[in-house]
């Protein structure tokens, strides 16, 4: 669990780092638009409320970017009240400020959006096989299991199925990045045959188009069905003395 932390709060601290370069340049853009303001009209009506609705889904896609800690809430009820409420005079100055913010929080969304989605198929890959507990993870806080009436669990307090899970799914998430060869040594003990038939399907989902390999040796039919192609028999070579 530890592991999946670690790896969690290095990679939320590049995606703040890609973010905060692109916010950067956002406000560059903000002092431009705003020398070129003064006695001109560059906004239309529509444009004042394009930005706004703009505003409002951004609210609701960052909620995605809470759930794991990268983020504080955007709450923008508030900005959009001010906008409302602006004097006609005033909106091309208004505009020419708002429309660089919601740029920049375009530019973090996008820089931690890897991450996030990489934590979101971890947490949920792991909750697709439990039952009666759940998994968290916060960058902030860590990776904790909860059970269904909300105590934390420790990694010991899972059944050898469920630890074993885990340590399989954390330990191909955090090496994802750097890649390789992952060799698994009869994965099936101790898990179900449910979960044996779910196994490769999850890792190869975790694993996207990063490159990791996967080497397994097992006597599950479970497991080979679905990929027989890849099958490859092993003879003890000493037999043909």
């Amino acid at each position: 669990m530890q592991q999946v932390s670690s790896w969690a709060t290095r990679q939320a601290l590049k995606g703040s780092s890609q973010g905060e370069e692109d916010v950067n340049a956002v406000y560059a853009d903000i002092i431009t638009k705003l020398a070129r303001t003064r006695g001109q009209q560059q906004y239309a009506d529509g444009d004042f409320e394009a930005l706004i609705r703009t505003l409002e889904k951004q609210e609701q896609r960052a909620s995605e970017f809470v759930r794991f800690g990268l983020m504080k809430p955007l709450k923008v009820s508030s900005i959009i009240g001010a906008v409302r409420n602006t004097i006609a005079a005033s909106r091309d100055v208004v505009l020419s400020v708002l429309e660089p913010y919601v740029s920049s929080l375009n530019a973090r969304l996008d820089a931690l959006e890897p991450i996030r989605a990489q934590l979101a198929g971890f947490v949920d890959t792991m909750n697709s096989f439990y039952r009666n507990k759940s998994v968290r993870l916060d960058v902030n806080r860590g990776m904790r299991i909860d059970s269904k009436s909300g105590d934390r669990l420790a990694p010991s307090m899972l059944s050898s199925g469920e630890g074993q899970l885990l340590f399989i799914l954390a330990s191909t998430i955090t090496a994802k990045e750097r890649g390789g060869l992952f060799m698994i040594d009869e994965p099936e003990i101790s898990l179900n045959v449910k979960w044996q038939r779910q196994l490769l399907r999850a890792l190869l989902d975790l694993t996207g188009d990063s490159k990791i390999q996967f080497v397994m040796a097992t006597h599950s039919i479970e497991l080979l069905t679905l990929y027989d192609e890849f099958v490859l028999d092993l003879e003890d070579v000493s037999e043909r003395k």
